[in-house]
């Protein structure tokens, strides 16, 4: 029988983007199945912005720069003449304050809070698993979480959905949630998902997969 074993460990709290990531995926799944003409329109705008903006791309890159650069121009011959050059060096250290809040704003934005806090609290439940022996076992029957007391399954037919990120597995079943890190299985991650997909399990992936 085809087996695909996890030896669970305690979640690092640098993972919590990246948890978010699948939480929000999934919370937009459920969105786009319960307000599908909603998200048709979205979509449709989305695309639109999106050809707008890699015409602009490389304006918004640059253009930063040009400003810091030419803050500086001004700037630094006012720094050495403050009194004669008291304009040039306002507009200087003006254009420099533009050009650093213009390269702050691209800076990739964080995940909402409620996300990100909701990704910190399962974080935070894996701590347990330090002192913990726990195996997680799929095979042809579902999932297997074994402890040393018990041995709890959850077939496939439960399981709603698995939402793959860089380094983690986010698996949902009746209204509850299973986290898994890539480097605690044992086997091929991508023959993993090759074999959940087989038993008809819905995986999907977050845009930094």
């Amino acid at each position: 029988m085809e087996q695909y074993i996890f030896a669970p460990t305690v979640c690092g709290a640098e993972l919590e983007e990246e948890l978010a990531a699948a939480i929000e995926k999934r919370t937009e799944i459920f969105s786009r199945a319960s307000l599908p003409g909603m998200w048709k329109k979205t979509d449709a705008l989305n695309r639109y912005a999106a050809r707008g903006s890699r015409r602009k791309g490389i304006l918004r890159k640059v253009l930063p720069w040009v400003l810091i650069l030419a803050g500086l121009f001004l700037a630094i011959p006012g720094v050495m003449e403050p009194k004669e050059l008291r304009t040039p060096l306002i507009a200087g250290a003006f254009f420099m304050l533009l050009g650093i809040s213009s390269l702050l704003r691209q800076r990739p934005a964080r995940r909402k809070g409620s996300f990100r806090r909701a990704a910190a609290g399962m974080l935070q439940n894996t701590s347990g698993l330090a002192e913990a022996s726990v195996q997680v076992v799929f095979d042809d029957e579902g999932m297997k979480v074994i402890t040393q007391d018990s041995t709890r399954t959850v077939p496939y037919e439960e399981m709603e959905m698995l939402i793959e990120t860089p380094q983690l597995y986010l698996l949902t079943y009746g209204g509850k949630a299973t986290l898994l890190q890539k480097k605690d299985l044992t086997g091929d991650a991508e023959a993993f998902v090759g074999f959940l997909s087989a038993h008809a399990l819905s995986v999907y992936q977050t845009e930094d997969q």
